[in-house]
């Protein structure tokens, strides 16, 4: 079902980056774009640490509050100051990253995934 919901999310990206005309396009702002990676990373990253329960309401729950956080807060600060700097925003995200994980450790008793997982290929290198 996740996989389906990030297949479908990726479609859909794409086809509107191919098929929103240029009239449009020039509207979007660069610090916008840059605030859209930075949140992309901050979701990849969250959701990599907790895969173990993806599946539990309540992660999802803590995870969108905290994501409706983030976009609300910092996109508010975000379009106020005309940007952020990226160290700023990363200092902020890891402060959300940890008060998250605070939060889903008290209500679910479940920490994030910190071991590193090596690789199952023996041509990729461990270090």
């Amino acid at each position: 079902m996740a996989i389906a919901v990030a297949i479908g999310t990726m479609g859909f990206i794409v086809l509107t980056v191919v098929y929103v005309s240029p009239h449009y396009t020039d509207r979007v702002q660069g610090k916008w774009v840059r605030f859209a990676l930075i949140t992309v990373v901050l979701i990849a990253f969250a959701i990599s640490r907790y895969w173990k329960i993806r599946k539990s309401l309540g992660f999802w729950g803590i995870f969108l509050a905290f994501l409706a956080i983030h976009m609300f807060g910092v996109g508010y600060l975000w379009a106020i100051y005309n940007g952020l700097p990226t160290l700023v925003v990363g200092f902020v995200s890891g402060a959300e990253l940890v008060c998250m994980a605070l939060v889903i450790y008290w209500v679910l008793g479940v920490g994030p995934d910190a071991r590193s997982h090596s690789a199952k290929s023996p041509w990729i290198p461990r270090f």
